[in-house]
C-alpha cells in the first residue's frame, strides 16, 4: 500500500501548505446586505433522488405546499 500511496507511510508529519489563497480571502472586505437570507433548498422533502422517487415524500411535499395557503381555520 505504501508503494501506491507513499504519503500514508509519513505518519505524524505535516507538510507546509501555501497560505496565499487564505490570506487573499481574509483581506476581502465585504459588507453585509440588507436583504434577508433565503432558503438554500426549495423543497426539503424532494431534495434527493430517493425522496423524489417516494410517493410518501411527494405527498408530504404537497401537504407542505398547501400549508402555506391554509389559515388554520379550514378544519
Amino acid at each position: 500500500m505504501y508503494a501506491a500511496a507513499p504519503q500514508l507511510a509519513q505518519l505524524d508529519t505535516l507538510e507546509k501548505a501555501d497560505s496565499g489563497p487564505i490570506v487573499k480571502f481574509a483581506s476581502h472586505k465585504a459588507k453585509p446586505g440588507k436583504d434577508p437570507f433565503g432558503l438554500s433548498i426549495g423543497d426539503y422533502y424532494l431534495s434527493n433522488p430517493i425522496a423524489r422517487a417516494s410517493a410518501i415524500m411527494a405527498s408530504v411535499s404537497a401537504m407542505r405546499a398547501d400549508a402555506g395557503k391554509a389559515t388554520g381555520t379550514d378544519g
